[in-house]
């Protein structure tokens, strides 16, 4: 590994763990209608105001031994599994994305996947800072770094979002229920297909359903005698498919589709 590339793995996962750290801060105060701009951060137990040695990613949480500094209570470990991801996430992004504007794209891309999953599992919602935000920079974003251009972009919201919108009110009729398919999961797919384009942000709802049956079908096994129906949020398979053809793009799909 050459020095330049060392040097830019490097500055790329300290790069991503900062994101991560704020990612964190933003699943933490958007749905509690925080400002994520203003406002001091604060330990979320006793509201002390928080240092900047405090705040630096996995240094504060690991030098703390996970413990906050001014209370003594256990932080959750998500949020140092989050700085680490995102920053692993950013080294093969920046492998992968040799030019500025598409690593720029692509990591913007990732952080709203992980931001909308950290919602989504925490508070089974996907708030519109995430998924309309997503939509008008993804659109703008392809249109400015592919040839296709922003139209390409539009129409990924189209599709993708359109499919999920179609598909829970199909599911709705089946399932006799007004929530089939939450508004969040519809732009969060939006966004997907906004990022991604059609095709591939086809291929990533698609990973996303079989994925999401798969463990749906290993709950049931798991908990037979369960009443009432298994609740598995939707917004984390999305991200994970998303991600895997953001990593690994089209061909992964082809290649597949060739083995069987």
């Amino acid at each position: 590994m050459s020095g330049t590339l060392l040097a830019g793995n490097i500055l790329s996962f300290i790069l991503g763990t900062l994101v991560g750290s704020f990612v964190g801060l933003c699943a933490y105060r958007l749905p509690r209608k925080e400002s994520v701009v203003t406002g001091a951060s604060r330990c979320d137990y006793c509201g002390s105001k928080l240092t900047w040695p405090q705040k630096l990613p996995l240094v504060g949480y690991l030098l703390r031994k996970g413990t906050a500094a001014c209370c003594g209570e256990k932080i959750p470990s998500k949020y140092l599994f989050v700085e680490i991801f995102t920053g692993l996430l950013f080294v093969a992004l920046y492998g992968l994305k040799t030019r500025a504007p598409e690593f720029a794209s692509a990591a913007l891309f990732a952080t709203l996947l992980v931001g909308g999953t950290l919602t989504d599992l925490d508070h089974h919602i996907i708030p519109n800072k995430f998924t309309l935000t997503g939509i008008m920079a993804g659109v703008l974003f392809r249109g400015l770094v592919l040839p296709q251009g922003w139209q390409s972009g539009l129409l990924g919201v189209l599709v993708c979002g359109g499919l999920l919108y179609a598909a829970g009110k199909l599911g709705g009729m089946v399932l006799h229920r007004d929530d089939a398919m939450g508004g969040g999961d519809i732009k969060f797919a939006a966004m997907i297909g906004a990022f991604l384009g059609w095709k591939a942000g086809l291929a990533a709802i698609m990973l996303a359903a079989f994925s999401g049956n798969i463990l749906g079908l290993v709950l049931i096994a798991v908990s037979p005698n369960k009443t009432g129906p298994h609740r598995v949020v939707f917004g984390p398979f999305l991200s994970f498919g998303a991600l895997v053809m953001l990593l690994l793009g089209e061909p992964f799909i082809l290649r597949a589709l060739q083995s069987f």
